[in-house]
C-alpha cells in the first residue's frame, strides 16, 4: 500500500484531532496547532518544514485539508520516511477525495434569503474548505437603469462574506513560536480598493448575462499538480508577499530551464497578460507551464488558446466586454450646456452611491445575522460535545482512581518486601566491605614496602650514575681546556704564518720590481747590440771600400769597441740568469708556505668542529649533574628520618667536596652592576655577587667567562672588579697567558 495515501481511518482520526483544537471558522491558528504538533517530539526545524509544506496558501492558518496533510507528514516522519520537497500528488488527491464526501458537521454558507436584483448569489461551499478571510468573487452584472430621473447606479458590486476577521499568525510567527529562527517576512500589502465605475447605460443597450457555458467558465488547461507545484515555488520566491514576481526574480527561474533566449522572451510576452513587467501567481504558473511544454518539444501556439488563459484574466476580459461603452454620439439636435451635464452627473453619482451603500449595508446585515446564527449553533454543538466529553472523562477518572488505589496497595506490599530484602543486602554488603578494606590495607602496606625498596635501589643507582657523570664531566672539562689551549696556539701560529706571508709578499714585490728593471735594461742592451751590429756591418763595408785609405789605428779602435760591447752583453746575460734562478726559488718558498697554511687551516677547522661536538655534551652533562644534585637534595629531605639517609648524606657531601673546582686557576670578582643574560651563553648576576673567573680565557675582547651558582657564561668585563681591588682582571689573564704565547712563538720560529 502507498504510504502517502490517507486512509479513511486516518482521515477520521485527524478530523477528531482537528475538532478537538476548537477551530474558528473552519481553520486553526498557529498557536492552536503548536501544542498539538509539539506532542510528536520532532525537532522544531522539522515541524517548521512540515508547516511550510502543509500551509499551501501561506496564510498562517490551517483548514482541515492542510491539517490532515501536516498530520500525515508527521506520522510518516516518525516512521522514518524523509520529508518530500513538494506535497506528493497521491497524498493531495487522497485528501481531496476524502474531503469531497459531505459531512453533517460542516455547516454550509448559503446564499442570503433576499438578494438585490441583478446580483448573482455566492457559491455554496463547505465551511471547512474556506478560510476566514475568503472573499466571494465580484459580481459584475449591470443593473437596469432608467434614462431619467433615476440616474446612475454603480456596477461591479462586490458582496463580502461577513465572517469574523481573526488575527492569524503568519508561518514565520508559528516557526518562531517553536524556536525556529527565520527571517521576518513583511505582510502582503493589501490592494487598494478600486473606485466604483459609474456608467449611464440605456436599458436597450444592456448586455445579456453570460451563460454558464461561456468561455470564461471553461476549465484551465494547466494540470492541478503543475499549479500546486508552481504555486509553492511562487510563494517561496515571493518572500516579500507582494503578490507578484519582478522580471529579475522570474528571470533566474526561467533561465534555469535552459531554453533559448528567444523562446523565453516569447513565453514572457505570452504570460505577461497585463504588460506591467511583472508576473502574478497565475501568470507565473502559465509561464512555467509553457516552459515545460517547450522543453518537451511541443510548439507554443500564438496567440494562446482560450483554455490556457488564466481564469482571473478571462473574468477581467468578460467584465470589460460586458461594461457599457463610455461615450455616446452627440446629437446635433440637442445641445446641452456643460454646466447642466455636470450637475446631472453629480446628482446621479450621489444617488448611485446612496443606493450602493444601502444595498451593501443590507447584505452585511444579512450576512452578520447568518454568521451569528452559525456561531450560536456551533457553540451549542460544542457545549454539548464538551458536556459529553466531561461526563466520559469523569467516569474514566473514577475507574482510574479505583485502579490506582489497588495499584498503591500492591506497591506498598512490594515496597515492604523490597525494604526487607534491601536491609539483608545492606548487612551483607557492609560485611564484604569490611573484609575488602582489611585486604586492601594489607595489600597497600606491602605495596608501600616494595615501593620503598625500589626507591632505595633507585637512589643507589643514581649515586653510581652521579659518580660516573662527575668523572665524565671532569674529563670533558679537561678536554675542553685542552682544546681551548690548542685553539689559542693554532690562532697564534696562524697569526705568525700570516705575518711571514706578508713579509714574503713584500720581498716578492721588491724582487719583481728589480726583475722588471733588469728586463728593461736587457731590452735596452739588446737594442744597443743591434745598433752596434749595424754599425759594424756599415764599418766593414766602408773598410772594404776604403781599405786603401784606412789606417791600422782605426781598425784597432773599432775592434776594441766591439770587444767591450760583447763583454757588457755577457755580463747582463749572467745577471738575468741569476735573477731567474732567484725567482724560481722564491716561488718554491711561496708554494711551501701556502701548503703549510692550508694544513694549519685544516687543523684549525678540525679543532673547531671537535669543540662544537664536545660542547653540547659538556653542557648536557653539566645540566645532568646539577639536576642530579637537586634531585638528591630533594630525596635527602624526603627520606631524612632514617639512619640510611644520614650515611648517604655524608657520602654525598664528601663527593661534592671532592668535585669542587680548583680555585688556584680562578680569580674571584665582585659584580658592580646588574647584568641580565640575553641568551643561554651569557651569565646573569646582581650587584655584589662573587663570580669565579678562570685565568685561561677564550672570550671575545671586552667579555669574560665566569661561573656563578654552578652556571657558566659570558659577561661584560667592565661590570666586575677583583675582590682585593689591586689589579685589573685583564692584566692578570694577560700575565697568565704570556708564557703560553712565548712558548708558541718559540715553537713557530723553526717554521719561519
Amino acid at each position: 500500500m502507498d504510504p502517502w495515501v490517507v486512509t479513511p481511518q486516518e482521515w477520521t482520526r485527524f478530523c477528531e484531532h482537528f475538532q478537538a483544537l476548537k477551530p474558528v471558522g473552519g481553520v486553526i491558528t498557529g498557536e492552536q496547532a503548536k501544542g498539538f504538533l509539539l506532542q510528536s517530539r520532532l525537532p522544531p526545524l522539522v515541524l517548521g518544514a512540515i508547516w511550510a509544506l502543509a500551509d499551501t496558501d501561506a496564510d498562517g492558518c490551517m483548514n482541515i485539508i492542510e491539517f490532515t496533510i501536516a498530520c500525515k507528514l508527521i506520522s510518516l516522519k516518525l516512521r522514518g520516511l524523509e520529508l518530500p520537497k513538494v506535497i506528493p500528488s497521491n497524498l493531495w488527491n487522497s485528501v481531496q477525495s476524502l474531503n469531497s464526501v459531505p459531512k453533517a458537521s460542516s455547516p454550509l454558507i448559503t446564499s442570503p434569503p433576499s438578494m438585490a436584483p441583478g446580483i448573482a448569489p455566492p457559491m455554496t461551499l463547505p465551511l471547512s474548505t474556506i478560510s476566514p478571510t475568503t472573499v466571494l468573487p465580484a459580481v459584475s452584472s449591470p443593473l437596469p437603469v432608467a434614462s431619467s430621473p433615476i440616474g446612475v447606479v454603480a456596477s461591479n458590486v462586490s458582496p463580502v462574506v461577513s465572517q469574523p476577521v481573526l488575527k492569524q499568525p503568519s508561518p514565520v510567527q508559528f516557526a518562531n513560536s517553536m524556536g525556529v529562527v527565520t527571517h521576518p517576512v513583511p505582510p502582503a500589502k493589501p490592494a487598494p480598493p478600486a473606485a466604483p465605475s459609474l456608467t449611464t447605460t440605456p436599458i436597450a443597450s444592456m448586455p445579456m448575462p453570460i451563460s454558464i457555458d461561456s468561455p470564461g467558465n471553461q476549465e484551465w488547461a494547466v494540470p492541478h499538480q503543475t499549479k500546486l507545484k508552481y504555486t509553492q515555488l511562487f510563494n517561496t520566491t515571493d518572500r516579500m508577499r507582494t503578490g507578484f514576481l519582478t522580471g529579475v526574480q522570474a528571470r533566474g527561474i526561467m533561465v534555469a530551464t535552459q531554453l533559448p533566449q528567444n523562446v523565453l522572451a516569447q513565453i514572457w510576452n505570452l504570460s505577461d497578460m497585463d504588460k506591467d513587467g511583472q508576473l502574478c501567481c497565475d501568470e507565473f504558473i502559465l509561464a512555467m507551464y509553457l516552459c515545460d511544454l517547450a522543453k518537451s518539444g511541443e510548439k507554443i501556439r500564438i496567440p494562446l488558446p482560450p483554455e490556457l488563459i488564466p481564469p482571473s484574466v478571462r473574468r477581467q476580459r468578460q467584465n470589460s466586454l460586458t461594461a457599457p461603452s463610455e461615450g455616446t454620439p452627440e446629437s446635433d439636435s440637442c445641445l446641452i450646456s456643460q454646466t447642466t451635464f455636470e450637475d446631472k452627473r453629480k446628482e446621479n453619482f450621489e444617488k448611485g452611491q446612496a443606493e450602493l451603500e444601502r444595498r451593501r449595508k443590507t447584505l452585511l446585515e444579512i450576512q452578520r445575522k447568518e454568521q451569528e446564527e452559525r456561531e450560536r449553533k456551533e457553540r451549542e454543538e460544542q457545549e454539548r460535545k464538551e458536556k459529553i466529553r466531561l461526563e466520559q472523562e469523569k467516569r474514566r477518572q473514577e475507574e482510574l482512581e479505583i485502579q490506582m488505589r489497588k495499584q498503591r496497595e500492591l506497591e506498598q506490599e512490594r515496597e515492604e518486601q523490597r525494604k526487607r530484602t534491601q536491609e539483608q543486602r545492606e548487612t551483607a554488603r557492609k560485611e564484604m566491605e569490611r573484609q575488602r578494606q582489611l585486604e586492601w590495607e594489607k595489600q597497600r602496606s606491602m605495596e608501600l614496602q616494595q615501593q620503598r625498596n625500589k626507591e632505595q635501589e633507585m637512589v643507589l643507582k643514581l649515586k653510581g650514575k652521579n659518580q660516573s657523570l662527575s668523572i665524565d664531566l671532569q674529563l670533558m672539562t679537561d678536554k675542553v681546556q685542552d682544546l681551548s689551549q690548542r685553539i689559542s696556539e693554532t690562532r697564534a701560529s696562524v697569526t705568525g704564518v700570516k705575518s711571514t706571508i706578508d713579509s714574503m709578499r713584500i720581498t716578492r714585490d721588491t724582487q719583481m720590481n728589480e726583475m722588471s728593471r733588469l728586463k728593461s735594461t736587457l731590452k735596452e742592451q739588446n737594442h744597443r747590440l743591434i745598433v752596434v751590429s749595424q754599425e759594424k756591418i756599415r764599418l766593414e763595408a766602408k773598410n772594404k771600400t776604403n781599405s786603401s785609405i784606412e789606417t791600422a789605428e782605426t781598425q784597432d779602435r773599432t775592434q776594441l769597441s766591439i770587444s767591450n760591447k760583447k763583454l757588457s752583453l755577457k755580463t747582463l746575460q749572467d745577471k738575468i740568469n741569476d735573477l731567474n734562478a732567484q725567482i724560481e726559488l722564491k716561488k718554491q718558498d711561496v708554494e711551501n708556505n701556502n701548503s703549510t697554511i692550508d694544513q694549519l687551516k685544516i687543523q684549525l677547522t678540525t679543532l673547531i668542529e671537535d669543540c662544537e661536538k664536545i660542547y653540547p655534551n659538556y653542557e648536557e652533562n653539566t645540566k645532568k649533574v646539577v639536576e642530579m644534585k637537586k634531585n638528591k637534595a630533594k630525596e635527602m629531605s624526603s627520606w631524612g628520618d632514617d639512619a640510611w639517609n644520614s650515611a648517604s648524606t655524608t657520602e654525598f657531601v664528601e663527593e661534592t667536596s671532592t668535585s669542587k673546582l680548583d680555585t688556584s686557576a680562578y680569580k674571584k670578582c665582585r659584580a658592580l652592576y646588574e647584568f641580565e643574560a640575553r641568551n643561554t651563553d651569557e651569565l646573569s648576576f646582581q650587584p655584589g655577587d662573587i663570580i669565579m673567573v678562570p685565568l685561561e680565557q677564550n672570550a671575545e675582547p671586552g667579555w669574560l667567562t665566569g661561573e656563578l651558582k654552578n652556571k657558566t657564561g659570558w659577561f661584560p668585563e667592565s661590570y666586575v672588579e677583583t675582590v682585593d681591588g689591586t689589579d685589573d682582571i685583564r692584566d692578570i689573564i694577560a700575565n697568565r697567558q704570556a708564557p703560553l704565547e712565548d712558548n708558541f712563538v718559540s715553537t713557530q720560529k723553526p717554521l719561519e
